[in-house]
């Protein structure tokens, strides 16, 4: 087993890989995807942070806050939400730019502004309340699977793969966070 972490979004064919796991929708229609979970992205800050700065109602509050922006979003400074009931785009601004998560959640902890990112990577912060959910009504809903080549035969390497990864999100570890 070759693991390679990354976000960034690897050419599988290209650069030889037999297997991603991606986050959000596809958009290599050539691939096989296999879902696997669906996690949200929500907005946490620290509570410091929300005891100096006040917490957000609306969307739309969130172009006064210090935004921690995560490099990698196709467009960092705007946010997309969705609620039952309607969808905003939010432009937000803020002075830390990064293509590492788990980064901006831990400046997030340090009260350094709001941070908006799947559970996956706040969850620990929110059980242990060094974060809270900011408007938890606008969460988005984000699908996790594993794409892989279109190939007559699918090795059993990838195969048994895929079946480990269904059974390790089958119950994810982030489920106690929604």
């Amino acid at each position: 087993v070759e693991l390679i972490l990354s976000d960034r979004k690897v050419d599988l064919l290209a650069e030889g890989f037999d297997l991603a796991v991606r986050i959000g929708e596809p958009e290599d229609s050539s691939l096989i995807l296999r879902r696997l979970a669906c996690v949200h992205r929500s907005v946490c800050a620290s509570p410091e942070y929300l005891k100096r700065r006040g917490v957000p109602q609306t969307p739309e509050e969130l172009s006064a806050h210090d935004c921690l922006l995560y490099a990698y979003h196709s467009v960092p400074t705007s946010w997309r939400f969705r609620s039952p009931d309607r969808e905003a785009v939010v432009d937000v601004k803020g002075t830390l730019v990064s293509n590492h998560a788990e980064m901006l959640v831990e400046a997030a902890c340090h009260g350094l502004g709001l941070v908006f990112c799947p559970l996956f990577f706040t969850a620990p912060s929110l059980r242990d309340g060094r974060l809270v959910q900011v408007l938890p009504a606008w969460q988005v809903p984000l699908s996790i699977s594993a794409v892989f080549p279109n190939a007559r035969h699918v090795p059993a390497k990838v195969r048994l793969l895929i079946d480990f990864l269904v059974a390790q999100f089958a119950s994810p570890p982030w489920a106690d966070c929604t």
